[in-house]
């Protein structure tokens, strides 16, 4: 809201012009929808996870295609499974 309505802020860095109550009830509700589905999404996910469903996503899947069954997924923070070649100077 400050981006919209701080003189100098909206019209010179932003060049926005201030909303109107129809954009700014369809901004409300469109925040609330976000909101809802999200909170939807954390119950049900809650509610497998409960059961010993894998809400992680930690074991393989059907559409798991990228690692071999035998390969360890697991790589230190920062790697990749990229296969790189070493350049020679």
């Amino acid at each position: 809201m400050a981006i919209t309505y701080i003189p100098g802020l909206n019209l010179i860095v932003f060049g926005m012009a201030s909303m109107g109550g129809m954009n700014w009830a369809i901004t409300f509700i469109m925040m609330a929808a976000v909101f809802i589905v999200m909170e939807i999404e954390k119950a049900i996910r809650r509610s497998l996870k409960a059961q010993g469903a894998d809400t992680d996503d930690t074991e393989r899947w059907l559409f798991d295609k990228t690692a071999h069954p035998d390969q360890n997924i697991e790589l230190p923070k920062g790697a990749s499974h990229l296969n790189l070649t070493e350049l020679n100077h």
